[in-house]
This record gives C-alpha cells, sequence and structure tokens, in this order.
C-alpha cells in the first residue's frame, strides 16, 4: 500500500526552518523580534500532533528577543508532557519568556522525583532567568541538603546567581567549601554574579582549589569584583597546567 506525505505537516516544518534561518542569521545577544510569518509557524507548530513538531517551534521561540502573539499560557501545559526533551523545551522558553506568572508551575517541575536531573535542572535555571526571588528559599532548602543529587545542586547555585537572590549569600558562601567541585564552582560563579565582595577572602583560597573549574571559577569571580589585591595570585593561573594543556587542544 502506496504511502503518501503530510504535506500539512511538510508546510508547518518547512516555517519552521526558514524561521530558524532567519533566526540564526543574528548573534545570540542580537535578537530580534519574531516577525509574524515566523509567529504563524511557530503557532502551526505548537499545536502540530507529531511531538517532533512541537519540539521544533519551542526550540525556534528561544531564538527571538520577543514573540508577539503567543502567550506562555499556550507554552505552560507542556510542562506535563511526558517526554523530557518537550518538557525542558517548555522550561526554557518560559525562562526566556520572563513569565514570573509560571513560576509555581516550574518550581512544581523542579520539585518532581519523577522527573530527569536534566529536567529538574532546566526548571531551576528557567526561575533564575524570571528572577523568580520568592521561590529562592525552597531553592535553598534543597541546596542545603548534602544528600540531594551535586550536578542539581549546582544548577540550583547558578539559578540564585541568576536571581540576585543577595540574601542567601551567606548560605551560598558555605557551598565553597562542599566536597562536590561542581557545587564549588557554581557557588563561586553565584556569588561573583552577585558582587558578593565580603566573600572575596573565602573565593581567593579557592584559587589554589585542587579542581581546575573550582579555580577557573573563582578567578572569574574575583574579576568580576575587581578584586586587585588577589590580581597575583590570578595571574599565577596563566601558568597552571590545565591552561597549558586546554591551549594545546584548542
Amino acid at each position: 500500500m502506496t504511502s503518501f506525505p503530510n504535506h500539512g505537516c511538510v508546510c508547518i516544518v518547512g516555517a519552521l526552518l526558514l524561521a530558524s534561518l532567519a533566526c540564526h542569521g543574528h548573534a545570540q545577544d542580537q535578537k530580534k523580534p519574531a516577525q509574524q510569518w515566523q509567529v504563524r509557524g511557530i503557532q502551526s507548530g505548537l499545536s502540530d500532533p507529531l511531538l517532533s513538531v512541537k519540539l521544533l517551534a519551542l526550540q525556534e521561540m528561544q531564538c527571538f528577543s520577543r514573540i508577539d502573539g503567543i502567550s506562555p499560557l499556550q507554552i505552560a501545559p507542556f510542562l506535563t508532557a511526558s517526554d523530557h526533551d518537550l518538557v525542558s523545551a517548555a522550561a526554557t522558553t518560559l525562562g526566556q519568556m520572563q513569565t514570573k506568572e509560571q513560576a509555581p508551575a516550574l518550581m512544581k517541575l523542579f520539585n518532581d522525583p519523577s522527573r530527569s536531573i536534566g529536567v529538574r535542572g532546566t526548571a531551576a535555571y528557567a526561575l533564575g532567568y524570571i528572577k523568580a526571588n520568592e521561590q529562592a528559599p525552597k531553592l535553598l532548602q534543597f541546596l542545603k541538603d548534602p544528600s540531594s543529587d551535586p550536578s542539581l545542586r549546582s544548577d540550583v547555585a547558578y539559578a540564585l546567581g541568576e536571581m540576585q537572590a543577595k540574601d542567601q549569600i551567606p548560605e551560598l558562601a558555605e557551598l565553597l567549601k562542599d566536597s562536590h567541585n561542581q557545587v564549588r564552582s557554581a557557588a563561586a560563579v553565584a556569588l561573583g554574579q552577585m558582587q558578593a565582595k565580603e566573600q572575596i577572602p573565602e573565593l581567593a583560597q579557592l584559587l589554589i582549589d585542587p579542581d581546575f573549574d573550582v579555580r577557573r571559577a573563582a578567578a572569574s569571580a574575583l574579576g568580576k569584583m575587581q578584586a586587585k589585591e588577589h590580581a597575583s595570585e590570578i595571574a599565577k593561573l596563566l601558568n597552571d597546567p590545565m591552561v597549558v594543556v586546554l591551549s594545546r587542544c584548542t
């Protein structure tokens, strides 16, 4: 039996691909508002029965600075989908739409133990992007639990940094002593984002941390704070064995 292509689906995918080409012609920091033909293509993709087309539409939404005509309420239902990639794309899109009214739904997704670590981490990042500071105390409770997944704890630290959750600086500073490298690194990045200058001495101690990523994160944080008193220590990292190895690989 001969099967015929679904021309409606082909047209929608074609429109999304054209939108993608137009979008990717600009640098990440030069995103432009979506044009009406691009919006129509994305709207069609979001309502398409094929999961792959929905996913493509969500991913394309992330390419634009603004999309008039598509409400966060159209995206929020995807947070309850069974497909992890679709849920992650929806969470990322809501974060970039700066939609604070969806913060409770994103927090619920973060707290769902049935979801993958990747999905929950994406929800944390989205909460950070939308500056959902009212959720910071709840995220902090998770962060302080040393039995929690270290990858997810580091995602939470990054999110708090994005939120500029300065009330949580003392707790983030404690994480500079965490037993997991990625948590120490994320805490250093977050403190740098928040210009937590009172933590400069603790960050300086991480310049000799056994882990390269932690040393690099500490140096970056100190640089953002213009901690000139530690300039010579930061300069020594130029001779760091890992820097030499990385430079040979590039």
